[in-house]
């Protein structure tokens, strides 16, 4: 019911590791705020398909919205463990799940301004 997602979120987020477990179990994709992914905070781990997936769906919104800011504090981690702030932001080819990489994590938050929504 994404109309009180934020009413049954406050039951989960408010319990230590409460969504994080709730996101393993179900996963990435079943769990993924589609409908208001505004203030949302995801940390991916790309040896994972659908959290790859995730990455992709996310680069696919901001390219619609605003890429430039939507997606914030993001930063890529590679399979050796070298940080990647990003500074020219999140790549665009990340919208093509085939251009995602493999290995290492990514970190972002999700930020929409109402005026800036894209519903198509």
């Amino acid at each position: 019911d994404p109309q009180n997602s934020r009413i049954w979120m406050a039951v989960f987020l408010s319990e230590e590791g409460g969504w994080e477990t709730i996101r393993k179990r179900l996963g990435f994709i079943e769990t993924f705020p589609f409908y208001q992914p505004e203030r949302w905070s995801f940390d991916m781990d790309f040896t994972v398909y659908e959290e790859r997936l995730i990455a992709t769906f996310l680069r696919g919104l901001a390219t619609k919205e605003k890429p430039k800011s939507n997606l914030r504090n993001y930063s890529y981690i590679d399979g050796d463990g070298v940080v990647d702030r990003m500074k020219d932001g999140v790549p665009p080819a990340w919208a093509n799940l085939a251009q995602v990489p493999i290995v290492g994590s990514f970190k972002c938050s999700y930020r929409c301004a109402i005026v800036d929504r894209n519903l198509e």
